[in-house]
């Protein structure tokens, strides 16, 4: 009875217990699934900083990388002592315009050239702002291949992954023959 106890124990265990969890219960594999957002620079330019690490978590406008501004800050700087100029020698201009002094052609002309220099500045201003890189959301960068000193360039390909933690799914695998016993809003 002692040599056989232990066998007809197990065997009773198999039938009773593992075998009907084994055809009944619903069971597979789960997988978390991220959405990632492909970094790419807007412009073009040397990385010259690098705050963060891989798989820590970020904030929503954290900095990524940060690239040298310098370019950028010149044309911002150039194009407001134009635009300075302009005004300046337009508003002048204007006020003898009724007199005979200038044109009223010549007047609305530089008026254009104005609102061209204004519309100019603003796009230099948004590249500035653009050399520094910030997070577009809650969570991490995986896999971080950037080194200060590198050269991006603008619209052309990603410089690193971000890992959006804000829109995340579970997916499970379930075989079809589990799938009888899988009802909408069950715990899982």
């Amino acid at each position: 009875w002692m040599k056989v106890s232990p066998l007809g124990i197990w065997a009773l265990c198999q039938v009773f217990i593992l075998l009907p969890l084994n055809v009944d219960a619903p069971k597979g594999d789960l997988i978390v699934i991220r959405q990632t957002v492909p970094i790419v620079p807007s412009v073009s330019g040397v990385v010259t900083e690098i705050p963060i690490e891989s798989n820590v978590l970020l904030k929503k406008g954290d900095v990524l990388f940060r690239m040298d501004p310098v370019t950028y800050q010149a044309e911002v700087d150039r194009l407001e002592a134009q635009l300075r100029q302009d005004e300046s020698e337009w508003e002048g201009r204007e006020a003898i315009a009724g007199k005979g002094g200038v044109s009223v052609e010549e007047v609305g002309r530089g008026r254009a050239d104005v609102e061209q220099l204004r519309n100019q500045l603003v796009a230099a201003r948004w590249n500035l702002e653009q050399t520094t890189v910030t997070a577009p959301s809650d969570g991490f960068v995986g896999s971080l291949t950037l080194r200060p000193g590198a050269r991006v360039v603008a619209n052309t390909s990603q410089v690193m992954s971000f890992i959006d933690r804000e829109d995340q799914s579970l997916l499970m695998q379930v075989q079809q023959n589990h799938l009888r016993n899988v009802r909408g809003g069950q715990p899982a």
